[in-house]
């Protein structure tokens, strides 16, 4: 699954869910000097709607549209931000990673065996657009078997605006998307552009080694990626934690002697399962997902592995 986001997203992701009456930012756009030209690097949804697009320069962007609100683009500022949403994104699956390509910013999930968790497929993306929605931000899904049509779909295909799921006998409908999808240099894409080669499908018909020796290597990598016949890993933002729950709280709590009860019931939880796999632990971690996007954390460890609840629940208290 990937998830494109774009850095005027992270202003609404730092100030947190938005009220009902809630009105979206008038247009703004971020620039970035390139080769002594400021150009536009980001949009926000008022922009694009206004024909404005990454690439454009500041001065054709202002002679069109003089009251544009400009701010200089931040990539550190952005590429933190975008951890920080990530790290809130382990809810899904533990398997999540940050990713960036040039000025695509992304968050990808391996969600594989974490679906029935939330209700199913469907289900789940639902409830990532809802709360990233909450947060403001404009999120667009796409579920695939492997990492590159995931991540060609999310920011090619018109679908993935409301959540998009295809299945391994459906890969060939990105076959229908531009070669920009494959994740290659520009410079290869204008190679391939100036000889009419625009689509995927239309590379995915030239023999493999008529390709390699046309265009290198690169491209029939990107091709196999994006097809699912070459494997690319997903680097989780966080390590892979074996035995996880989830204790979803249906009420707010304000108080540490609220969190208790809730850190109570979750512990028990898990040591359920490790008792139900005849195992134990030596660390726990409880994370908090705020509902304004706020992570934390409380770590534990005990001298011996062990599944005993009350061993856990007052060495997590300790420091709760």
């Amino acid at each position: 699954m990937s998830l494109p986001f774009w850095p005027t997203d992270r202003m609404n992701f730092k100030s947190g869910p938005k009220p009902l009456n809630y009105n979206p930012s008038p247009p703004l756009v971020l620039i970035k000097s390139i080769k002594g030209a400021k150009r536009i690097s980001a949009v926000n949804l008022p922009a694009h709607k206004m024909g404005l697009a990454m690439g454009q320069s500041l001065t054709h962007a202002r002679a069109l549209f003089p009251d544009i609100k400009a701010i200089e683009t931040q990539e550190k500022a952005d590429e933190q931000d975008l951890t920080k949403l990530a790290h809130w994104m382990i809810r899904y699956s533990p398997h999540c990673a940050p990713y960036i390509f040039g000025a695509k910013y992304s968050i990808l999930l391996d969600i594989t065996g974490c679906e029935h968790l939330f209700g199913g497929e469907a289900r789940l993306i639902a409830d990532i657009l809802q709360s990233l929605a909450n947060f403001g931000i404009s999120a667009r899904i796409a579920c695939a078997p492997n990492k590159g049509s995931a991540w060609a779909l999310a920011f090619y295909d018109k679908r993935a605006k409301n959540g998009l799921s295809i299945s391994a006998g459906e890969l060939s409908q990105i076959d229908s998307l531009p070669i920009e999808a494959l994740r290659m240099n520009s410079k290869i894409n204008d190679n391939l552009h100036a000889l009419g080669l625009n689509k995927i499908g239309a590379l995915a018909q030239i023999a493999p080694n008529a390709l390699v020796r046309r265009f290198g290597p690169q491209v029939l990598q990107a091709l196999n990626r994006t097809r699912g016949r070459e494997a690319e890993a997903i680097s989780p933002v966080r390590e892979i934690i074996p035995n996880k729950i989830t204790h979803p709280i249906l009420h707010a709590i304000l108080t540490q002697e609220g969190l208790e009860p809730a850190m109570q019931i979750a512990v028990k939880k898990l040591c359920q399962l490790l008792a139900s796999k005849s195992q134990g632990a030596k660390t726990m971690r409880l994370c908090f997902y705020r509902v304004d996007g706020v992570v934390f954390e409380i770590k534990a460890s005990a001298s011996l592995a062990n599944n005993k609840p009350e061993t856990w629940q007052m060495l997590l208290k300790e420091r709760l």
